[in-house]
Parts: structure tokens; C-alpha cells; sequence
């Protein structure tokens, strides 16, 4: 009898657990628009967090007052509280991810849209401000989701910093429906909203004048009809104002500066990373080599994610010898700002020496005996 108790106490405390994890998974997302009692200000104050290098004024809002607002519950995102845009109801985010959402607000486009994507929006939510940075570097992470996936409207997210717009994605296309479904960007998991499915993850940086007055907007809006909507979660405390690095210092290549006579066929690159913010570290770097200056026919590392700085490889293609190579290092930091290259540094490749043949000596004494 005390086995069966056991084990109806052991079910007991299964069923507990499995209810607990399941209804932490898939905690309900909480929104509030603005139409409530959060402000314009609120908002900022959430993109901003503990920030204390910038200053906001001019603070305006354009659209519908229930389009835009806060959210919390948001970790299946890949964060849990930020602002959230949209060009229907804030109050719709929540629901299933088999709700379609489709709010025609009856607001007008955005003419910074109309001219990123060449086309008419409707249903515009907009949200900019004036800012005073302390430092000359700017990021901000985000999600843009649309109901519009898989299909062809090209809803669209715009970042206009200065006028110039951020969103892009990492091989330069704006943020729309069209450009990233069917790409490495797109993300069509149920992330515990209604939307039928994401980007990434994607970080906007932007070079803006430190201890100047810079202009930021934030726009979102429908594309070709006023239905179906998208959205875009931007992640709290991001708005981060950063000293972009200086470029790679101390470029070496096998130890050496501009070397003349290489004999490995990979030879190894070092830098020392350099940044006017005194914590900040190396998180990124990108070597180019080539065949002439600012070439990368040779090679072109990418960004390759590493705090590195000594002794990477070559990858590229087979080195010839008798030529001369122009090589550079960029680097970013761990707020993904991005450094210029360093100057142009060369290597020649030689060939290898002839092996020296080992010499043969023979000893006689004691061979003989006289």
C-alpha cells in the first residue's frame, strides 16, 4: 500500500511540475498601447533603461494611439520586455499564432516608407525624438513579424537616423515581408504571438554626431492594402550609445610588418584592438587579402564572431610565390560597433629553400688495428 501511495505521489508531483513548465513556456505575452495610461515618454524611457549617455526631447508619436505600446512576457522572442509597433492593434499581438490579424486602422502611409520600399503604405505607426548622444555610435536590437508571411506584400520596417534608414538586413535589404521570407533571416517558429512569422534577431548601428542634436524615427505600415498587419518588437534598454573602435592597431603579418619573405602558404595575421571605450573588448573581426590594395580576390573572411587577435590564419586561395599581397583587419566591438580597416599592409611569398642534404660521416677508428 505505501508503494501504490508512493507512486500516486510521484504522479501527483509530475503532473504539478509538468503544468508549472508548461504554463511558464508559453506565458501569455502582455501589451499595453497608448491609449492606456503609457505615454510616448514611457516608451522611450523602456528603449533607453539605465542609459544614461543620451538625451531625448521632441518626443511624437503619429497614428493610432492602439497601434503602438509596451510588452512584456516576450522571452520566446529573444527578449522579454521592449516596445511594440504595429500597423493594426497592439491589443491583437497576443492572440494564437492561427489568429490572423488584420485591422484597417484608416490611418495614412509614411512618406520615409513610401520612398524606401517605392511603393504606397497605409496604416502607419511612427514613433521618433531628438536625441543628444554622449558617445558617436548608436545600436538597437529588434524583431520585425508580419501575418503577411508567406506572401508577397512588402509591409516594411523603417530606422531613419539623420534621415537615413538602419533596418536592413545583414547583406544590405530593407526590412520587408519580400526580403526576408525564404532567406537565413526568417523565422516561421510559433514565438507565442500572432503574428504567422519573424525575422531574426537583428541588431541597426548608426554612426550619429556625439554631444550634437541627431534625429531618430521609428516607422511601420502596411503595403498595398490596410488588412493584414505586421509588426516590429524592439528590445528594451538597447538604445545604446557607443564609441564605434579605432582600427586594428600594430597590424602583423608571421610577426612581422609588411614582410618580404614567406615561406608558409597560411601565413598568420595579428592586431591589437583598440577602442576609445576603455571596457569595451573585441567581439568581430574581418580580414580582406588581395592582389592589389583594398583587393580581396585572395580572400574575405567574413565577419568571423571572435575575440582573437593573434596569429589567425590565412584561408583564402593558394599563394603564389614572386607576388606581392595587400592585407587589412577590421574589428567590432561587444556593442557591434564596427571599425574601419587598417592601413594597407603587403606580404610576398618566397619559395621554400632547397633542402639541405644530410651529410654522411664515417667513422674508421678503431676498425683497424695495426
Amino acid at each position: 500500500m505505501r508503494i501504490i501511495t508512493l507512486y500516486i505521489q510521484i504522479f501527483s508531483a509530475f503532473i504539478v511540475f509538468c503544468t508549472i513548465f508548461s504554463g511558464i513556456a508559453s506565458a501569455t505575452m502582455i501589451v499595453e498601447d497608448l491609449s492606456g495610461s503609457t505615454t510616448e515618454e514611457d516608451l522611450v524611457n523602456i528603449l533607453l533603461g539605465e542609459n544614461s549617455n543620451v538625451t531625448v526631447s521632441n518626443i511624437t508619436v503619429t497614428g493610432s494611439n492602439q497601434a503602438i505600446g509596451q510588452f512584456s512576457n516576450g522571452e520566446s522572442l529573444g527578449f522579454d520586455t521592449g516596445v511594440v509597433m504595429t500597423s493594426g492593434l497592439v491589443s491583437d499581438v497576443p492572440k494564437s499564432m492561427d489568429t490572423e490579424i488584420d485591422t484597417n486602422l484608416g490611418e495614412p502611409g509614411d512618406a520615409d516608407l513610401d520612398t524606401l520600399i517605392g511603393g504606397n503604405t497605409n496604416d502607419a505607426a511612427v514613433l521618433e525624438f531628438d536625441f543628444v548622444p554622449e558617445k558617436s555610435a548608436i545600436t538597437f536590437n529588434y524583431r520585425f513579424a508580419s501575418d503577411d508571411f508567406p506572401y508577397d506584400y512588402d509591409d516594411a520596417f523603417g530606422l531613419f537616423v539623420n534621415g537615413e534608414n538602419i533596418a536592413l538586413l545583414p547583406n544590405g535589404d530593407v526590412v520587408a515581408v519580400t526580403t526576408i521570407k525564404g532567406t537565413e533571416y526568417y523565422d516561421g517558429s510559433n514565438l507565442n504571438n500572432a503574428f504567422s512569422g519573424s525575422s531574426i534577431v537583428l541588431s541597426a548601428e548608426a554612426a550619429v554626431a556625439a554631444d550634437e542634436l541627431n534625429h531618430m524615427k521609428f516607422a511601420i505600415a502596411d503595403t498595398g492594402d490596410s488588412w493584414v498587419d505586421s509588426g516590429v518588437f524592439i528590445e528594451s534598454d538597447s538604445f545604446i550609445s557607443n564609441n564605434a573602435p579605432n582600427a586594428p592597431a600594430d597590424p602583423l603579418c608571421e610577426g612581422e610588418t609588411n614582410p618580404t619573405n614567406i615561406t608558409d602558404s597560411t601565413p598568420e595575421f595579428s592586431w591589437n584592438f583598440s577602442d576609445p571605450d576603455a571596457n569595451d573588448t573585441q567581439s568581430a573581426y574581418q580580414i580582406i587579402v588581395g592582389t592589389a590594395e583594398d583587393g580581396s580576390d585572395m580572400w574575405d573572411s567574413g565577419k568571423v564572431n571572435s575575440s582573437s587577435s593573434t596569429d589567425i590564419a590565412y584561408g583564402g586561395s593558394s599563394l603564389e610565390a614572386g607576388i606581392t599581397y595587400h592585407w587589412k583587419v577590421k574589428t567590432w566591438d561587444n556593442q557591434d560597433s564596427e571599425s574601419g580597416y587598417c592601413d594597407d599592409q603587403t606580404f610576398d611569398i618566397t619559395d621554400k629553400p632547397d633542402p639541405v642534404p644530410p651529410q654522411i660521416q664515417f667513422h674508421t677508428r678503431g676498425l683497424f688495428h695495426q
